[in-house]
């Protein structure tokens, strides 16, 4: 599944950025509510979210660049949020001009986590550096 989070981020990346100045873009929209006492479909259904790369327009209503792929993901995802009690709607939409595209599109800046990804994986880099290849292997075993 890591793969998978990993992928659907580069693709989603090289979607935004091959076409950062076009407006107009097609988008594909969920938008779920679910019962407030049903708090563990919920989390499900967002860490699905998440993992799939989708954007948090507000509460409840997610966005990602359209694609057939996406959209079919984002139907089979409202179907199992309402075998859970929920109600979820597959929509797809375009941003009306360039001010739209431009706030959609920041959604998915994530230079920010890059950014603090990169710094804690230079420091177990560091950490790693002075620790034998015996004792890595041993812990990566226990984890």
């Amino acid at each position: 599944m890591t793969g998978d989070v990993h992928d659907c981020a580069w693709e989603l990346r090289a979607d935004l950025m091959g076409s950062a100045r076009s407006c107009g873009s097609a988008w594909a929209v969920l938008v779920l509510t679910f019962p407030t006492e049903n708090a563990t479909a919920r989390m499900r259904a967002w860490r699905a979210l998440k993992a799939k790369g989708c954007a948090v327009l507000r509460d409840g209503i997610y966005l990602l660049p359209h694609t057939a792929e996406r959209e079919d993901m984002l139907r089979e995802l409202a179907s199992s949020i309402d075998e859970a009690g929920g109600t979820a709607h597959p929509l797809r939409t375009q941003s009306l001009d360039a001010s739209q595209e431009a706030d959609f599109r920041a959604l998915f800046d994530r230079n920010g986590d890059y950014t603090t990804f990169v710094a804690s994986l230079g420091t177990a880099r560091k950490t790693l550096g002075g620790i034998l290849q015996a004792e890595v292997t041993r812990l990566l075993r226990r984890s």
